[in-house]
């Protein structure tokens, strides 16, 4: 999904050099600015860790010795509709991934969760064993300080794509990225998680770091 509308975007200072259909522009129909900023807002995730619309997540992780709690990776979270798991088993009812085929769903009452995303059991988890979660998460309403920031991080890649490249940042590096028919070099965001250069820039780096989850 995209967490502004093609108009918001075009009517923006942001959006104001590419409408569609104009002669040099790099979007063909609204259709277009539509695929640009579901992309842009892909990106705004992958950076600050979660989503921000609301909607059903599935998401899987193996439990540990010992464990008693877990973090999801989509906040805030609304609901679990159910955690299931495959325990760990040395029999010979293996599927392809080393696993139980048989599934056991865990009674709510085992767990409770909060709005952070913490998830915590009332025993420990089974070691080794695949747990499958499914919830629902994100924002009612997008913040306005992440529509802002993805108004700001759409300049900066239509720009990108419209001249072909951009000024690499000092310690980046860059790569050869295809959306749709939208094609450039740049500094991709998820590139490099270890750097704060990684092609976002630095006023949009003070909007998500607001956001950004740490695990």
């Amino acid at each position: 999904m995209s967490y502004v509308t093609v108009q918001e975007f075009l009517s923006s200072p942001y959006g104001a050099d590419f409408q569609p259909g104009e002669d040099c522009s790099v979007f063909a129909s609204s259709g277009d600015v539509l695929d640009f900023l579901e992309y842009i807002s892909s990106l705004i995730d992958l950076y600050a860790g979660q989503s921000f619309g609301t909607g059903v997540v599935e998401e899987e992780f193996i439990g540990k010795a010992g464990q008693t709690r877990v973090y999801l990776r989509k906040f805030p979270l609304h609901a679990i509709n159910s955690i299931k798991y495959h325990q760990a088993s040395y029999s010979s009812t293996f599927n392809i991934e080393g696993y139980r085929l048989e599934q056991i769903t865990m009674d709510p009452g085992n767990y409770r969760f909060f709005k952070d995303g913490r998830v915590l059991f009332n025993g420990s988890l089974y070691s080794d064993a695949v747990y499958q979660v499914e919830y629902i998460a994100g924002y009612q309403e997008i913040p306005n300080p992440i529509k802002m920031a993805t108004l700001m991080l759409a300049n900066t890649y239509a720009q990108a794509v419209d001249t072909g490249s951009v000024a690499i940042p000092e310690g980046g590096s860059t790569t050869r990225f295809v959306f749709d028919k939208f094609e450039t070099n740049y500094v991709d965001p998820r590139q490099r998680y270890d750097n704060m250069n990684i092609g976002i820039p630095v006023t949009v780096h003070s909007i998500l770091n607001r956001y950004k989850f740490l695990k």
